[in-house]
Formats: structure tokens, sequence, C-alpha cells
């Protein structure tokens, strides 16, 4: 186990963390992190539960008055916004509980790439393994621990680029070490039962592990041995698949077939009985025809070439290429898979949004409809009411003629 930061252990009425001490040793420095200030607010917090699904019972708040990501009091844990931008989620799973467990760091120590590693080799190996999920030792076996350059964050680095399952990031993250929170009460992490067994609680406090020194040449010998061992294996059993399906040896693809010799044919001409052609035929077009062309020839010795080119390249190197392409066609359709699924829900949701659209076009046509038949009524009844009234207009002037005679 690594050495350990002595954190505040009570919450005080001023509720400021103890100072942190390193066990005493001569190269002891201080944490990253406590040069780091918290950068969220409320309203982003309050965000976070239904963004990243956090469960009911789980209780989150900002930092207090000089509370930083590795100095703060007993009960909670310190979480980044960016580790679950990555792909973490509540109750965190067994297996990233037994891998910090192993390397024996707080959850806020891995870098924010290194989460994306360990996420990634996740699904790749729930789809590749039928839905088994990976081993720390496998894991481990393709990674290793690396200190980063800020004091107190670590990050998983492949032991060998050439063959690095995860190629290449979409995003990078800034300032997030900024972004921080804490989580107390339960819902977090996954409980102990009968069908995860035991399983080892994440730490609470930042550690330093022991990283040990550098793997020796006779250690990496034996790994490019066994490397070399379950090469050949697997070269063996492609080999014998190979053979079953075209019933030939792949080593008489690389033989060359005897050719006739010209005393051969001469004595085979010489042999067989002569009979009368016509004047247009002669022995040299019988040997052209018996040479093989110029482009058969090239063809044959382009083979012959890319043959000694794979003769000379050792198997594992193969095995291991393809194994890479393999990896990286799975991270491509995964991509593409995701983005597929992300355009879907597009569609969907704009589709959905259309039909919104479309029903409040229908209503309003509707309510256009009933307005213009009002209107058509109010100007039909105008025009009648108008008729009366020039009716009544000339009634009235009949009347006042009546009148003005009578006088």
């Amino acid at each position: 186990m690594g050495v350990g930061v002595d954190i505040a252990a009570t919450k005080s009425s001023s509720s400021k963390p103890s100072s942190l001490k390193l066990s005493s040793s001569k190269n002891s420095r201080p944490f990253h992190a406590l040069d780091e200030p918290c950068g969220l607010d409320e309203e982003t917090l309050f965000r976070f539960r239904d963004r990243f699904q956090f469960p009911n019972k789980t209780r989150i708040c900002l930092p207090r008055e000089n509370e930083r990501a590795c100095a703060f009091a007993h009960g909670e844990v310190y979480f980044y916004e960016a580790t679950f931008l990555c792909g973490l989620r509540f109750p965190i799973h067994p297996f990233i509980m037994e891998l910090l467990h192993r390397l024996n760091i707080a959850l806020g120590q891995l870098m924010s790439n290194s989460w994306r590693t360990v996420i990634s080799c996740m699904t790749i190996w729930l789809i590749v393994n039928d839905e088994d999920m990976i081993k720390v030792d496998e894991l481990l076996y393709l990674h290793h621990l690396k200190e980063s350059k800020k004091f107190g964050y670590y990050e998983l680095v492949p032991w060998d680029w050439k063959s690095k399952l995860i190629v290449d990031f979409l995003s990078s993250f800034q300032h997030w070490k900024s972004r921080f929170f804490f989580v107390s009460r339960s819902g977090w992490e996954t409980q102990f039962d009968d069908f995860w067994g035991d399983i080892p609680r994440l730490l609470h406090r930042c550690e330093i592990p022991k990283l040990g020194p550098k793997p020796s040449p006779y250690v990496l010998r034996t790994l490019l041995r066994e490397e070399w061992k379950m090469a050949t294996k697997f070269s063996q059993e492609m080999y014998a698949k190979m053979k079953a399906k075209n019933k030939k040896p792949l080593s008489s693809i690389s033989q060359k077939r005897p050719r006739a010799s010209e005393k051969e044919t001469s004595k085979k001409t010489s042999s067989a009985p002569v009979t009368q052609q016509p004047k247009t035929t002669s022995p040299t077009v019988s040997l052209k025809e018996l040479t093989p062309s110029p482009k058969k020839g090239k063809s044959s010795d382009k083979g012959k070439d890319k043959l000694k080119e794979l003769s000379q390249v050792p198997s594992h190197e193969i095995v291991s290429r393809h194994v890479h392409k393999l990896i990286q066609v799975l991270g491509e359709t995964i991509h593409i898979t995701t983005e597929y699924l992300t355009n879907e829900e597009k569609v969907v949701m704009a589709n959905s949004k259309m039909e919104a659209l479309e029903a409040k076009c229908s209503k309003l046509r509707k309510k256009l409809i009933s307005a213009m038949d009002t209107g058509n009524t109010a100007k039909e009844q105008a025009k009648a009411l108008a008729e009366e009234l020039g009716q009544k207009k000339v009634l009235l002037v009949q009347k006042d003629n009546q009148l003005q005679t009578t006088n």
C-alpha cells in the first residue's frame, strides 16, 4: 500500500479542514489539487443530478471555505465533472472499485483521459466477449500507472504504444481540475451482496502509490517469449483451419513447378507422328504457345516476393497487427453506432416536434376557417341591414312628401 495523506477528521464550526501532512519523507511535496479552488456554482451542481442520473439517496454539495479536492471533512468523497463526462455513473461498477483498490489511489486521482481508456476497454470487452466484463489483470497487462506532471494525479499508459487499444480521443478537457464537488451518504457505490461477493471499498483520501522500478531486460525477454508462444500457437491453429478448408498444405503454394526443357520438347516433337500441316504453322509457333506469357511470369514473381517478405516477418508481429486492426475496426464501429443512435434520437425528436407543429397548424387552420365563416355571415347580415335601411329611407321620404302635399 502507498503513503497516506492526513485529512481533516471533524467538521468544526468554521468548517475548515485540517492541514495536509505527508508522512515523513525527504521528497514530500504538496498535491497540485491544493492550488485549485472550486469553480462550480449551485445551479450547475443542481443540473448534475438529472444530467448524470444521481440516485435520490446520494447527497451532493459544493466545498466549503478553504476546502479543496484532497482536503475535506470525513464522510465525503470528491468527484470531478470530467469523470462523469467520460462515462462514469452511480453506483460505481465493482470492476472500477477493484481496479482502484489494486492501484491504491482515490477515484479523483485518475486523469480524465485515463477514465476514457478504462470505460472504453469495458465496452470493448462486453461486445467482443459476449457481455463478459474485463478483468483487472487483463487491463493491467495492457496498461500501467504513470505519475502525471501535476503531483497527486496519475494516468494509465499502454506498455506498448504501437499496439494500444484506444488510438485517439474525440476531445480534451481543459480546466477540469477546478470543477469538483463532494458526495456523501449512500447509493453511489456498489454494496456487498451475494451476487458481487466481497467488493473492496473505495479510498476516501488521496494516496501516493508505489509505482515500483521499470521492468528489467529479463522481464521484458520473458514477456516477449510468452508473446511468441501465444503467436506460434495461434498461427498453428490458423494453419490447421486453412489446411482443413483447402485440403492442401500452405507450403505447396510457394513450390516451383518444373518446366519442360528444350531437349524434352524436341524429343516429344520427334517421337510424335508427323502429319501434314498447312504452311502457316511452324515449330516456332508451337514453342511460343508452350512458353508462358510475360504477364503471368511477372505476377508469379510478385507472389514469390510477397511470400518471401511474409516469411521474414515473425508471426507474433502479424498477429498483433491483425488484432490491432480488429480493435480499431471495433472502435470505429462503436463510434459509428453511437453517432447513428444519437442521430436517430435527433430524428425522432424532430419528428415529434413536426407532429406537434402540424397539430398546431391544423388547429389554426380550423380557427381561420371558422373566423372566415363568421366574417362572411357578418357581411351578409350587414348587407341585409343596409337594404332594410334603404327601404326605410324610401318610406320616410314618401311620408314627408305626403305631409308636404297635405299642408
